[in-house]
């Protein structure tokens, strides 16, 4: 919603984007029909103190993003090199917390009782926890395993700066540079990227969770640099919601073997 928006997304001045980027949404699906509805895709970031109630009424309600409706993704602020949260007090981000955990039951409980088809805002926020991990678990026990849990730079995503620069994606931020406008990605620093993520996680190979994880060079970052300290510290916490994820499959399956079934004909985010 606008005053959501503006709140925190604002230009040179200090004023709102909202309604430029809407005129700009407009203005492109006037122009362009077909890629406004087949190609372009939104991240919206939800951040306290917002009401998530109104904000899953905004985009229900909203005849322009209705047609785009399957290729909106949720996100959430990062709380790693960020000062934002110390802004709030503890209530204010239990509060918050808890208008998630409510979508979250929502979520689960439309999956158990058939009724995933009439859930909307709720697929954008917690599709990407399940979809993954119920096609892993699908897939069975192999005989080998390939490095997961990183996109290859600039295939699927791109961050391009002001000047012109590529970086990885809007997460990593201008931390590793791949390329610019001018030459093209440098393909060399692209495979030392690569060759450099699976070294660092070589030790996965021994870890249960290796085939479900997440891992991602954001979450092990610290600058432009791989971090030992970050990554065991995401590791015990990738563990530990992989352990609590797996247990709500389980549940859920329980209650109804065809919960996940929904799932076949989603693409992979």
């Amino acid at each position: 919603p606008k005053e959501y928006h503006d709140r925190y997304r604002v230009d040179m001045k200090g004023h709102g984007t909202h309604a430029l980027i809407m005129n700009n949404l407009i203005e492109i699906q006037k122009r362009h029909p077909a890629y406004f509805s087949k190609r372009l895709s939104l991240t919206a970031t939800i951040a306290p103190p917002s009401n998530i109630q109104q904000v899953r009424k905004y985009f229900n309600r909203d005849t322009l993003l209705r047609e785009i409706r399957d290729k909106v993704r949720i996100s959430t602020v990062d709380p790693y090199e960020t000062t934002f949260f110390d802004a709030f007090t503890d209530r204010e981000l239990e509060k918050h917390n808890a208008m998630v955990d409510a979508l979250y039951e929502r979520y689960t409980q439309a999956l158990i009782m058939g009724k995933y088809d009439q859930l909307t805002f709720e697929k954008d926020i917690f599709d990407r926890r399940f979809l993954n991990l119920i096609r892993q678990l699908n897939e069975g026990n192999k005989n080998y395993s390939y490095p997961r849990g990183t996109c290859l730079p600039g295939r699927r995503r791109l961050f391009v700066s002001t000047a012109g620069k590529y970086y990885m994606c809007e997460r990593v931020g201008s931390n590793y540079e791949i390329g610019n406008v001018d030459e093209g990605f440098n393909c060399q620093r692209i495979y030392r990227f690569i060759r450099e993520y699976e070294r660092f996680f070589e030790g996965c190979s021994y870890c249960w969770a290796q085939r479900l994880c997440c891992r991602c060079f954001n979450n092990v970052r610290k600058g432009d640099k791989f971090d030992e300290r970050r990554r065991a510290q995401f590791c015990s916490e990738e563990r530990a919601r992989l352990e609590q994820e797996l247990r709500t499959v389980c549940e859920i399956n329980e209650k109804n073997p065809k919960a996940f079934k929904v799932f076949e004909n989603i693409a992979s985010f």
